[in-house]
């Protein structure tokens, strides 16, 4: 993969995660706590990220198990 392109599978911020998984941003981090929704703060009062691919597999797995909708 090239690096403009791995760059471009990464979601930078709460507000950029929430807009492509279709969520407020208070959803996305109570999906952190509480389903493994997969965003990393990168250190304490950092920038969160994400993956578009870990992302479309996190929703993948709750539709799986019948836990929301996108």
């Amino acid at each position: 993969m090239s690096e403009a392109k791995a760059r471009s599978n990464v979601l930078r911020g709460l507000s950029e995660i929430a807009a492509y998984a279709g969520l407020s941003r208070n959803t996305v981090l109570s999906y952190i706590a509480t389903r493994g929704f997969p965003a990393r703060q990168l250190e304490k009062g950092g920038m969160w990220r994400a993956t578009r691919e870990a992302v479309d597999a996190w929703w993948t797995r709750q539709l799986d198990l019948g836990m929301g909708s996108k």
